[in-house]
């Protein structure tokens, strides 16, 4: 099933159609979350890294016999300062921004070298500044 028309809302409207249509829905299970595979889950991340969006962390599936599965695995990535990104300068949030994009690349890499091919990826993502408004964040890009 591709990306659910709920899920696809939370993306920015520039989100690349490629990725669009390699997403995978979870709809099956009533959930309003997309998967990727390997390669498309590390061009999603970039993506919205570039786009100032925080990704916070993900989840891993499998899908065998035509369903998917969670697995037991996720990462998470908690920021220790506990002021609101929109809170500091400039240079602390970039700081955040390549750390969320380098922790995420690496979960999924060391993964995916550990496990193979097999799995899919969530992601979970908020917008880095949020006193932005969305034309602002598309002018941007």
């Amino acid at each position: 099933m591709p990306m659910h028309p709920e899920d696809r809302e939370r993306f920015p409207d520039s989100f690349p159609q490629a990725l669009i249509d390699s997403a995978r829905s979870l709809g099956e299970w009533n959930l309003v979350e997309s998967i990727w595979k390997y390669e498309d889950i590390k061009k999603v991340i970039n993506f919205l890294v570039d786009a100032h969006y925080l990704i916070t962390g993900g989840d891993v599936y499998i899908e065998e016999s035509h369903q998917f599965y969670q697995m037991p695995d996720n990462w998470y990535i908690k920021d220790s300062d506990p002021r609101p990104l929109r809170e500091r300068g400039e240079t602390d949030r970039e700081r955040i921004l390549m750390a969320s994009r380098e922790q995420s690349l690496a979960y999924v890499e060391n993964y995916w070298k550990r496990n193979g091919d097999n799995y899919f990826y969530s992601i979970v993502f908020s917008d880095a500044e949020p006193h932005r408004t969305r034309h602002q964040r598309l002018r941007d890009l």
